[in-house]
């Protein structure tokens, strides 16, 4: 009985260290990924709130002046195919352009 027990409590050491051991490399796995950051981040509801609006604030402003800038560079690259009168294309681009000019 006395064997029984000493082979269970070596296997408990064994089991006891490999245990400490998967637990230490979570926690530092866990560090090195700032997971405590991020759970205080999620956990502060108004500070994910501003975080968000601003972000889609920013994000459409981004898409309007991105739009603008687009649309102004194609309706500059349309005035200068039109004044270099193209063969066939020419009225057609001028009716485009025209077009975009005349609905601002």
């Amino acid at each position: 009985m006395r064997f029984f027990i000493s082979a269970y409590t070596s296997l408990m050491k064994k089991t006891r260290g490999e245990t400490e051991k998967t637990i230490r490399r979570i926690a530092e796995s866990l560090e090195r990924s700032h997971f405590y950051d991020y759970v205080s981040f999620v956990s502060d509801e108004r500070r994910m709130f501003r975080r968000a609006f601003f972000s889609g604030l920013l994000r459409g402003l981004g898409m309007a002046v991105g739009f603008s800038v687009l649309g102004a560079l194609m309706v500059w690259i349309l005035n200068t195919l039109a004044a270099r009168s193209l063969s066939y294309a020419a009225d057609l681009i001028r009716r485009i352009a025209e077009a975009l000019v005349s609905d601002r």
